[in-house]
């Protein structure tokens, strides 16, 4: 699994934002976010709601990135497939019948260079 808070930094620059704004957006002090970001302090159920908050993630999607959830339960579903829904769910009906094309374009290629997983129990 991804370190937290590397991808805590990578989602911060994809979206163009610095330390200040992660603090206001999350409504927390500059200092709390910095002793984060810099491994001072453990993530924690408080700061992992205010990053699903400031980067409008599933708070569920942050607490397991952060480890406080398990990554998926028996028969549940992987942090992955939950932010590909989450974020399926957040497009227009265009852009999801786009991205539900790209999707099984990338399926077949997988298929053909021979690379595709084989089917799972898992539910999704």
């Amino acid at each position: 699994m991804t370190d937290f808070i590397d991808w805590l930094t990578a989602e911060m620059a994809r979206l163009n934002i610095g330390n200040n704004e992660l603090a206001r957006r999350m409504g927390s002090s500059n200092a709390q976010a910095s002793d984060m970001l810099t491994r001072k302090r453990m993530p924690n159920y408080t700061f992992c709601m205010g990053v699903a908050r400031a980067l409008q993630y599933q708070p569920e999607i942050v607490l397991r990135k952060a480890g406080l959830l398990p990554e998926a339960s028996e028969g549940g579903e992987s942090v992955t497939i939950m932010e590909i829904r989450a974020l399926l769910a957040s497009f227009s009906p265009s852009l999801q019948e786009l991205a539900l094309a790209l999707l099984r374009d990338l399926k077949a290629f997988d298929e053909r260079e021979g690379t595709a997983s084989p089917p799972t129990n898992e539910s999704g």
